[in-house]
């Protein structure tokens, strides 16, 4: 798994590589891109139930649980001039959990909850060569988003065991974004991304449609490019 942190120090000899004369010819425009890392998801669910659970339960806890899950993307692009290009992506983020208890009427509510998040992912690229190896990035396109949410566990208002999967929950949101790219040769670049998507979600309440909306979603992504 890619932690965040390695995208700086990954960029350093990058930048040093980029230094380096580059004369091959670079006539290809079009190309392949495969990109793997972590993803971080944000969300404050206590705040949310609290909300929700105000003037009929009361919140024991409420948390989100594993932010660093694997993501990745796939997907071509076309560069259009040295300075823009336009990609078409799936893109894959991975899976995040939650905990909840509740306490209504005296009975408490113990939900375990699992979200995975995919999509596809229209961007446009700003390119800045600083050599020419190596280009500096800036992203900005629309998500087609789809949330899946899942639970277990057992509900206040009901004490029987519960188990549920919502419905797909999809929507578009706009994705924006940094990265650096080096030029190995014609053929082969290398990548290095961070994306972030926001507003996925419906605030939470107790329904099988509202399981919470996430404040941002990061990733954090380093890759191939294949010209051709």
């Amino acid at each position: 798994m890619l932690k965040p942190v390695l995208l700086p120090l990954l960029s350093v000899p990058i930048l040093i590589l980029g230094a380096i004369p580059y004369a091959a010819a670079q006539d290809s425009d079009w190309y392949l891109t495969g990109v793997i890392g972590s993803t971080r998801y944000r969300m404050n669910l206590d705040s949310q139930v609290r909300n929700s659970c105000a003037g009929h339960c009361d919140v024991e806890s409420a948390a989100l649980d594993g932010n660093n899950a694997t993501a990745y993307h796939f997907g071509g692009g076309y560069r259009v001039n040295p300075y823009l290009a336009v990609e078409l992506a799936y893109v894959d983020l991975g899976h995040s959990g939650s905990h909840y208890r509740v306490v209504s009427g005296g009975i408490t509510a113990d939900i375990t909850s699992r979200y995975r998040l995919d999509g596809y992912q229209a961007s446009l690229l700003g390119r800045w060569p600083v050599t020419e190896r190596f280009a500096v990035l800036g992203k900005l396109g629309v998500f087609a988003a789809r949330l899946r949410y899942s639970e277990t566990g057992t509900e206040a208002f009901n004490p029987l065991p519960r188990s549920f999967t919502a419905p797909t929950d999809s929507s578009t949101k706009t994705a924006f974004g940094l990265g650096a790219e080096y030029r190995l040769d014609p053929r082969w670049s290398i990548r290095a991304d961070w994306d972030r998507y926001q507003g996925i979600g419906r605030r939470f309440a107790f329904t099988e449609s509202e399981n919470g909306r996430f404040d941002s979603v990061d990733s954090f992504l380093l890759g191939v490019l294949y010209w051709f």
